[in-house]
């Protein structure tokens, strides 16, 4: 999406954007979602959809133009996949409650699953089962990380 401010990041009542990157984007840090959307800035936020309520806020506020829920797997992976963050109940309460936001809000949402190795072709398939009508799930490639070292805007970060 060209002319997007990508986001990775919710905190307390507002988006702080945080200073993490994948894919070889850079992201800023330390400014409010309302000061980006009050400079006219499109806003694109990544989130693991696990804050439905704080995703609700930053929508009703119109503070976000696009919403991308990076779904890790079926439920029942979720301990598995997020280093045992995250109960299966958890998982499929705040992602069925993403669910509901993005039916009703159909142009802010899109949804991605990194192909880790823990997941099976039916795992995936089961998780396109899940998502809203008229959506789809966006496959990312896993590429996982050589020597424990950040692999976007190293520069930056090193700044």
């Amino acid at each position: 999406m060209v002319g997007i401010l990508e986001l990775v990041g919710i905190e307390g009542d507002d988006l702080q954007p945080a200073r993490y990157g994948s894919a070889g984007r850079c992201f800023v840090q330390g400014l409010p979602c309302g000061e980006l959307a009050g400079q006219g800035l499109p806003v694109k936020l990544d989130t693991n959809g696990l804050a439905p309520e704080r995703i609700e806020r930053l929508l009703a506020a119109n503070l976000v133009e696009c919403f991308a829920i990076d779904v890790k797997g079926p439920w029942t992976k979720y301990p598995l996949l997020t280093g045992g963050a995250c109960l299966p109940e958890r998982a499929r309460h705040s992602l069925q409650a993403v669910f509901a936001l993005a039916e009703n809000h159909p142009d802010h949402f899109l949804f991605r699953l990194t192909e880790v190795p823990a997941l099976s072709s039916g795992d995936i398939e089961e998780v396109e089962a899940c998502l809203p009508d008229g959506f789809h799930l966006t496959r990312q490639e896993y590429r996982p990380v050589s020597d424990g070292q950040e692999t976007s805007c190293p520069q930056a970060m090193q700044q």
